[in-house]
Formats: structure tokens, sequence, C-alpha cells
């Protein structure tokens, strides 16, 4: 493979040049020439929301959840209209518990960008957690009908079937996932406990 020089080292002061090696650097999994270049890019151009965003995603990828938080909100400070650091500061609030805030920032990611499946889903998981089932099946479902080849999609149907009760759809939402991402183990537990719960509940059914 073709190895990718790192801008910084170069001193490369072209803008456009060092947006497009920085994303090369990232796309061939080199982290830290990643950093390094957009935390230049970010010196050259303050103002470019990309940057901000990039380095938010860095950031998260190594726990810096905090500082992933002040780079994705600086981003969307310069560009409100920012699809993608709305769904990542969401995300990012989900799994902190803040779901009004998540639900709202999912909501306008998919203003700008609508019918994005990875947004639809993980608006999907905020309503499940606020137990909001019937809203998530039908969101997820939309999600589905969109995307019939999205398993994170199948997953969370599964699981909000699961809490309605709905336990042969579950499972064979979840075996849906499972012949998208075979090797996703994931899903191998979801679909184990699919099937436990459809036992359990045959199980318990009286016989006349």
């Amino acid at each position: 493979m073709t190895a990718v020089r790192n801008p910084v080292s170069t001193g490369a002061a072209d803008i456009k040049g060092l947006r497009r090696a920085a994303y090369a650097l990232y796309k061939a999994g080199d982290m830290a020439g990643a950093a390094e270049a957009f935390t230049r890019l970010n010196a050259l151009a303050p103002e470019d929301a990309e940057a901000w965003h990039m380095l938010g995603v860095l950031a998260l990828k190594v726990g810096r959840k905090q500082e992933a938080i002040e780079k994705f909100t600086r981003a969307l400070e310069i560009k409100p209209e920012f699809p993608d650091a709305l769904n990542n500061l969401a995300t990012i609030l989900f799994g902190m518990g803040q779901m009004e805030a998540a639900e709202r920032l999912f909501l306008s990611s998919l203003k700008y960008r609508p019918g994005s499946a990875d947004t639809m889903c993980n608006l999907g998981g905020v309503l499940i957690a606020q137990k909001r089932y019937a809203e998530a099946e039908a969101l997820l479902r939309a999600t589905t009908a969109l995307h019939p080849d999205y398993g994170p999609a199948f997953s969370n149907l599964s699981g909000v079937l699961g809490e309605m009760g709905a336990l042969d759809d579950a499972e064979a939402a979840v075996r849906r996932a499972m012949e998208l991402e075979p090797r996703n183990p994931q899903y191998m537990i979801q679909a184990l406990q699919a099937a436990q719960q459809t036992y359990t509940k045959v199980q318990g059914l009286s016989l006349f």
C-alpha cells in the first residue's frame, strides 16, 4: 500500500491540500498523523468547521469526551447546519443520559440530512431509552424500509419489539441483522436472548 505523506512534516500551507491530506491520513488509519494535520489546518483556518469536527472525532476515539464536546460545539457555532457534528454531539450526550438534548440534536441533524440511517437509528435509541416504544417502533420500521441493508436499525427494532412483547417479530428482526452482519457478536448475543425470551413465553403457556 502506498504510504500517505504527512503534510505537517512537509510544511504544506495550502489549506485545500492540507485538508485532503488530513482526511487521507484519517482514512489510512494514521490517527496521530491525522490529528497533527487537522490541528495544523485548524491553526491556518480557525473558522473551518470541518477541522473542528474532525478534531472532535479524533478526541472521541481516544476517550476524551469533554474535549470532543467542545470541538463539536465549536464546529456548530461556525456551521449550525452541520449534520455530522449534530449527530456526533448528540451521540455523546445520549451516552451521558442527556436525552432531551440528544433528541433535539438528532432531529436537527435529520433536518439537514433527511433519511440518514445512522441518525434515524440513533434517534430510535433515544426513544427506546425513554420508553417511548410506539414512536421508536414507527421510526425504526421507517428506517429499515429506507435502509433494508442496515443492520443496526434491525437490531434496535428487535430491542423495541422485545420490550413491547412482540417476541417473534423481535427474533425475526435480529436474525435479519445477523444476516447483514454475521460476524457481529452483539447481534449473536441479542439473537440468543430473543430466542430465550420466546422459549420462556412458550413454556409459560397453559395447555388444554
